[in-house]
């Protein structure tokens, strides 16, 4: 495990800097009498010819990649420690010894569970009061160590992170810094000097990434946006007006191009809920109804999704406050729609899975809902967690426990909640002393719930958060239907 001194740290990267700055001014020196050389009108002939170039061709790009370099890495270390106090602990002697702090939240469930233990003791009404009174005092004493051990687990969560996204950070520089390795030690080797005729071979030494990059050769570019794109098999057609032209047909081979590298996305197959909103509510309908609404009716929707900076996923693009003027001006209501457009926004609402959140709730709050094109609605909340709804049900997999595998057992009749979490447990083999544990047989774990799944005897343990905010239908409906 990594044990870090952000102390030390601080002392490395000023050292480095300080050595950087002392390389950087030699390499500049080099520089200026490499210039020189390479300038001096009275070297001529074919040996000065080609030992000219091969100063100018090799030790140029060398000089020029070490210094930038140098500098990459300086503005790599210092963004590094910055975003460190920033993300993690701004204390500038912060410590993190992480198999340590692996162990306290080992503890720190320890301590859950002896909590759980003393509030049962407390609640019971066979202990006297001053029992009562001691198991209090210990609780009180526990709580206060928990406190300790979820700061301690607060800075490690965020340790995670900060290393998740900082993992490679010196990697481009160093990839750069073992070329300049690998050329020098070439040059060392004498390979680009021929013995017999005393002339330098600057093509000898390879400099790859190093090597100045040849001017590239324009390449026409298209607005994809203007072409209508029909799909032929695996193949996207553009055209303009039902016509493909000369033009559109290098459009079309340039926007299959960019499909296979990526750099452009093809139409998505999916219904972005709140893009389709906010669109609806332009033109002076309310999706969800079908209905005709009132300017006033109109630009609350409009402003509210706005006001809550909601990004319309499947669109890549987000509608931020700055937009508000622009679309007031541009708001054009249409006096009412027809029976085609009612029809639609019910038949939408009627794919909606039962008992799943409402949609104008749930981006109002900052989420977004999307229907692919087998009709299946996910829902995403402001976190960007997601979960998607297949058959009208929720697929929790995502978000269930990453040791415990989902167990069968026989549902209670009448429905018992805490029945069906006992045999659940005893399924899963979770007791007071495994991992995770329960305070009790009839309780999930802390921070999980059994979630009924829809076959009607399946129970898969899944994060409690989650399973309370995507409400849905789940198995004990169907029992209870």
């Amino acid at each position: 495990m990594a044990r870090i001194d952000i102390a030390e740290i601080h002392n490395f990267v000023s050292v480095f800097i300080r050595e950087s700055k002392r390389v950087q001014t030699e390499l500049a020196q080099r520089k200026q009498v490499i210039s020189q050389f390479v300038a001096d009108s009275d070297i001529q002939g074919e040996i000065g010819d080609q030992a000219k170039a091969y100063y100018r061709d090799v030790y140029y790009p060398l000089i020029d990649a070490t210094k930038q370099s140098l500098l990459d890495a300086e503005e790599v270390l210092q963004r590094y420690v910055s975003d460190f106090q920033s993300q993690v602990d701004p204390s500038p002697n912060a410590k993190l010894d992480l198999a340590r702090m692996y162990e306290l939240q080992a503890d720190m469930r320890k301590y859950e569970n002896k909590i759980e233990d003393l509030k049962f003791q407390v609640n019971s009404t066979a202990n006297s009061m001053a029992a009562i009174g001691k198991n209090i005092g210990l609780q009180l004493g526990l709580e206060t160590a928990i406190g300790q051990f979820r700061e301690e687990a607060r800075i490690l969560e965020n340790y995670e992170q900060f290393e998740a996204t900082h993992r490679n950070v010196l990697r481009d520089v160093l990839t750069q810094l073992y070329q300049v390795k690998q050329s020098l030690a070439q040059i060392e080797s004498g390979i680009a000097f021929h013995p017999t005729s005393h002339l330098f071979q600057a093509k000898k030494i390879h400099l790859g990434t190093l090597a100045p990059k040849k001017p590239e050769k324009s390449v026409k570019t298209y607005d994809f946006d203007a072409y209508d794109k029909t799909l032929y098999g695996d193949y996207w057609v553009l055209s303009k007006n039902g016509v493909t032209d000369e033009d559109c047909a290098g459009a079309t081979e340039a926007y299959n191009e960019s499909l296979k590298t990526g750099s452009v996305k093809a139409q998505e197959d999916t219904i972005d809920f709140e893009a389709e909103y906010l669109k609806a509510a332009m033109e002076g309908y309310d999706l969800l109804t079908g209905e005709s609404i009132t300017d006033a009716q109109s630009f609350s929707i409009i402003s509210g999704i706005i006001i809550s900076g909601i990004a319309l996923r499947g669109r890549g693009k987000l509608i931020s406050a700055a937009h508000l003027s622009k679309i007031k001006s541009d708001l054009k209501l249409k006096a009412a729609k027809d029976i085609e457009m009612k029809t639609f926004s019910k038949k939408l609402m009627a794919t909606k899975p039962m008992n799943s959140p409402v949609p104008e709730k749930w981006i109002k709050k900052g989420g977004s809902i999307s229907i692919d094109r087998k009709g299946i609605w996910s829902y995403t909340n402001k976190r960007g967690q997601t979960v998607k709804y297949p058959n009208g049900y929720p697929d929790f997999t995502e978000y269930s426990h990453p040791t415990v595998k989902p167990v069968t057992i026989k549902y209670a009749n009448p429905t018992n909640r805490p029945a069906d979490y006992k045999a659940a447990n005893i399924q899963a083999g979770l007791d007071r002393n495994s991992i995770p544990p329960v305070t009790s047989l009839n309780k999930a774990p802390s921070g999980y719930t059994w979630h009924h799944m829809e076959d009607g005897e399946s129970m898969m343990l899944v994060d409690m958060k989650v399973h309370a905010e995507f409400a849905h239908k789940g198995g004990i409906s169907l029992k209870n239907n």
